[in-house]
C-alpha cells in the first residue's frame, strides 16, 4: 500500500466481508503479554475458485519464530470448521519455508504445487473437517524436492 487511504479502504472492504459472512474476515494478532499488534490472520474465499476457502497470516518479522502464527492459525481453523466449513486451504510461495512449517504445525497436508488460484506456482496445503476425508481438489503437480 502506498498510503493511509489505501489501508483504510482495505480495512473497510474486509470489515464489509466479515459483516456479510461471519466465517470470513481478517483479525489482528496481538501479543498477550504486551498488547502490541504482531500481524493479522485471515480466512477468505480463494480468488477465481469454486468456493475454496484460504487461511493465511501476515506477521511482522519481529514476531516471527514465537508460535504466534501457529496459535492464531489453530484458532482460525477451529473457527472455520465450527462455522461449517468442510475444508480449508493454504497457499504459500515455494520458498516460504516459515509458512510451510506453520501449515504443517496446523496439521495441514502438503498436497503439491498449483497455479489454480494465483499466477505464481504455489505450494498447496489442505485440512479437512473430518480426519478421514479426502481433499476435494488435486494439485497440478507433486511437491518440490
Amino acid at each position: 500500500m502506498a498510503d493511509r487511504v489505501e489501508a483504510v479502504q482495505l480495512i473497510d472492504r474486509i470489515s464489509g466481508r466479515l459483516a456479510r459472512d461471519p466465517r470470513f474476515g481478517s483479525w489482528a494478532v496481538v501479543e498477550r503479554a504486551t498488547g502490541v499488534p504482531a500481524g493479522s490472520v485471515l480466512l477468505k474465499p480463494l480468488p477465481d475458485g469454486g468456493g475454496e476457502i484460504e487461511i493465511g497470516w501476515h506477521l511482522h518479522p519481529d514476531a516471527w519464530g514465537r508460535g504466534l502464527a501457529t496459535e492464531a492459525g489453530t484458532a482460525l481453523l477451529a473457527h472455520g470448521f465450527a462455522f461449517g466449513l468442510n475444508e480449508i486451504w493454504a497457499v504459500t510461495h515455494l520458498d516460504n519455508e516459515r509458512s510451510a512449517k506453520v501449515c504443517k504445525k496446523l496439521g495441514m497436508r502438503l498436497l503439491g504445487v498449483t497455479h489454480r488460484w494465483y499466477h505464481d506456482l504455489s505450494l498447496m496445503f489442505w485440512c479437512g473437517a473430518e480426519p478421514a476425508q479426502p481433499p476435494s481438489l488435486n494439485p497440478d503437480g507433486p511437491p518440490p524436492d
